[in-house]
């Protein structure tokens, strides 16, 4: 497993924040840089995309990203601990809409913005 999931804080039903302690020893890290390891943008999207889906009981579907920004590098031997800071809403077409901001400590790490298929 790369991460385990810590905590899912629902501060209302539109604003949730989830905690996550990566897996240094997951074998994407001897990989993704085997001498600077790092997280993988992709990890992160999909990440984001299984915590939503555990947050809200649901499963999604990826539909757009209207912005993703990788603000700055993942280092999982530093910091094992990730934060969401994450906003939804409902739309009544069956979709949702998702802002999420992923912190690494203090540090902003990914930004996006984008829309999912409850199914």
């Amino acid at each position: 497993m790369l991460y385990q999931l810590l905590q899912i804080k629902k501060e209302t039903e539109e604003n949730i924040q989830v905690d996550i302690q990566l897996n240094v020893d997951h074998p994407i890290f001897k990989g993704h840089f085997p001498e600077q390891p790092v997280l993988p943008g992709a990890c992160m999207v999909q990440i984001l995309k299984e915590v939503l889906q555990q947050a809200n009981n649901c499963e999604l579907e990826f539909q757009k990203a209207s912005n993703i920004k990788f603000i700055s590098l993942i280092i999982p031997k530093e910091n094992t601990k990730l934060t969401f800071h994450i906003q939804t809403k409902a739309l009544p077409e069956g979709l949702l809409t998702v802002s999420s901001t992923l912190y690494d400590g203090e540090v902003a790490s990914m930004k996006f913005s984008g829309t999912y298929k409850i199914k």
